[in-house]
């Protein structure tokens, strides 16, 4: 179960990262594409922050249950 935790976050923090600080790679990608609702570069940069904060404290979680036993 530890595992679990262990694995969900540090994908939340590598994901987290990757959106919050590649911009123009995320962007890019959507210009060869249809016209549609492109969320601004801050907001895609809060929910990465965001998304990483979730990962810290998931990861925070893990140690505590771990050192509980």
């Amino acid at each position: 179960m530890l595992g679990l935790f262990l694995v969900g976050a540090l994908v939340a923090i590598c994901c987290g990262l990757n959106w919050a600080l590649d911009l123009r790679g995320t962007l890019g990608r959507r210009t060869g594409a249809p016209p549609v609702a492109v969320p601004s570069p801050g907001h895609l940069r809060l929910l990465g922050s965001l998304l990483t904060a979730a990962g810290v404290v998931l990861l925070c979680v893990t140690y505590v249950l771990w050192r509980l036993g």
